[in-house]
């Protein structure tokens, strides 16, 4: 998950500082096949990993993470998400 949130930055862009006032912006490191495939498959891979860290949660095998997402902390939270995503489509 990291990798997919962090690697954009080297993926498309470096900075080249020569002082503070010039500041460089020039292309990134990455040829452009790479770049291409990256943005093909990163929502995937991202997607892939969030299944994975959740995974264990829903078969029972990490119950300290499980605790801590069901608390009573996080309810009000939790209820208030959720009336929002509800009312996404009427308000769009």
């Amino acid at each position: 998950m990291l990798f997919t949130i962090f690697v954009r930055y080297l993926a498309f862009v470096s900075y080249e500082k020569n002082d503070l006032r010039n500041l460089k912006v020039t292309n990134g490191t990455w040829p452009a096949w790479l770049k291409a495939l990256f943005n093909a498959t990163f929502h995937y891979i991202f997607i892939a990993s969030v299944i994975l860290i959740f995974m264990p949660i829903f078969a029972g095998k990490l119950s300290l993470l499980r605790d801590i997402y069901s608390a009573a902390f996080f309810r009000p939270f939790a209820r208030i998400s959720f009336t929002f995503a509800c009312f996404q489509g009427l308000l769009l």
